[in-house]
């Protein structure tokens, strides 16, 4: 009698395959909606590295003008030459590539004095982890006018985070 009572036990104990079944298609509905939102705000998260670079190579434009009276000599080499011998306000491009333009150009000025504005672009490495982004670019003048574009080139100011 008591041998039965086990074997009744044993057989009642465990999990039905339809029960694993819906476990397992319960488990892959919540990751098909959780993986779209988790890359979103993975890229979200991503864009603060551009803001956050654009930030401080506004400071150290500003430092540079303060020194030259004109922001040419604060050209790319300048500012490669800077992030060599400081590292950390300028960090190397990670997921986006900066270039720095130089605007409101007076040839009569002298050296290191032409160039009296600049835009500094911050846009994702080709092929890198942002490069599905709908944020195609950021800029910073020296207004401290910010733009951010889309794939198609319209102003997308949601891409800065306010």
């Amino acid at each position: 009698m008591q041998n039965r009572r086990r074997k009744i036990a044993m057989v009642k104990s465990g999990f039905t395959l339809i029960e694993v079944i819906v476990v397992v298609a319960i488990v892959g509905i919540l990751a098909a909606v959780a993986w779209p939102a988790y890359q979103a705000q993975s890229m979200k998260n991503r864009r603060s590295e551009a803001i956050d670079d654009l930030g401080r190579i506004q400071v150290f434009m500003r430092r540079c003008y303060a020194d030259n009276g004109g922001y040419e000599c604060c050209d790319n080499s300048t500012m490669d030459a800077f992030k060599a011998a400081n590292p950390p306000p300028i960090p190397p491009a990670r997921n986006y590539t900066l270039t720095f333009t130089p605007a409101n150009v007076n040839a009569a000025l002298p050296a290191c004095k032409t160039a009296q504005g600049y835009t500094v672009t911050a846009v994702p490495t080709g092929g890198g982890l942002q490069a599905g982004d709908s944020c195609t670019s950021f800029q910073i003048d020296h207004l401290g006018n910010r733009t951010a574009l889309d794939a198609g080139a319209a102003a997308k100011p949601s891409c800065w985070g306010d």
